[in-house]
């Protein structure tokens, strides 16, 4: 059987383990991050001017060390678990078991506060092209 957890070699993944639901919330889940970097530019600029960016080349350097370290450990540990597992690999497990916690929190708060942008923008939008006033809250 191709597929048994038994044909599976070292540093392979087992196939077939994720289906596409699976692959579909974890889409939806890195939609409100794509958005908060499509509309971050514009805040930005809106409070820190000509200083934009030089921000943002030291925010991409600091991205490009970041995904540096992360495919260096892709290449040695394949996982599903991705950032946990190399924290539990590098760090071990107390800290890995801290670091998936801080992961799901940060993902949780980050897309509360890009549902709220995007609802007082809509709002905004609302507003000002129609006579309807909502307010950010019932479209949150």
């Amino acid at each position: 059987m191709p597929n048994s957890p038994s044909s599976v070699s070292a540093g392979e993944l087992r196939h077939g383990v994720l289906g596409s639901a699976d692959a579909i919330a974890q889409s939806l889940a890195l939609l409100a991050l794509t958005f908060a970097v499509s509309a971050a530019p514009a805040s930005a600029a809106a409070t820190a001017g000509a200083a934009v960016p030089l921000a943002f080349v030291i925010a991409g350097v600091g991205s490009l060390c970041l995904a540096s370290v992360i495919v260096r450990f892709t290449r040695r540990i394949a996982h599903a678990g991705g950032l946990y597992a190399y924290t539990v690999r590098g760090l071990g497990p107390p800290v890995g078991f801290l670091a998936g916690w801080m992961y799901a929190t940060a993902f949780a708060i980050g897309i509360s506060f890009v549902l709220i942008i995007s609802a007082d923008f809509l709002s905004a939008v609302l507003a000002a092209n129609t006579s309807v006033h909502l307010g950010w809250f019932p479209l949150y």
